[in-house]
């Protein structure tokens, strides 16, 4: 048990009260054989989960690599619960729209996780 048990629980209810839902997917391609053209292997994470989903702070616009101009949003997910930890390359699908998460920050202050940042460009 880790002691930060309730900011765990705290996260999950405000995520679950102010957000909406969205699926979180990777997708890992398999091994083509070159003699059958066949594709073997591969693997494919999903996890349905609710977040919530914000434009990227103004102070981001002042770092180097702006994300002025970008169809980038800011998407924190409660890790309690959830199977796999997100990550670059995974998909963010939310409101009919995908994007591509090319930035996370994992809030675990003992090492267990109390939820996840998301950066994320379509």
């Amino acid at each position: 048990m880790t002691i930060y048990g309730d900011e765990i629980d705290s996260a999950l209810e405000a995520i679950n009260e102010a957000g909406g839902p969205v699926v979180l997917r990777f997708e890992q391609p398999g091994e083509r054989d070159p003699v059958s053209q066949e594709e073997t292997g591969g693997l494919v994470l999903t996890m349905n989960r609710r977040a919530v989903i914000l434009p990227p702070g103004k102070s981001r616009d002042f770092e180097p690599g702006s994300l002025v101009g970008r169809d980038v949003v800011e998407c924190w997910v409660a890790a309690k619960g959830a199977p796999y930890t997100p990550g670059k390359g995974w998909q963010l699908i939310a409101g009919g729209k995908t994007r591509t998460v090319f930035w996370q920050y994992e809030l675990a202050p003992d090492g267990a996780p109390i939820l996840w940042k998301l950066y994320a460009e379509a």
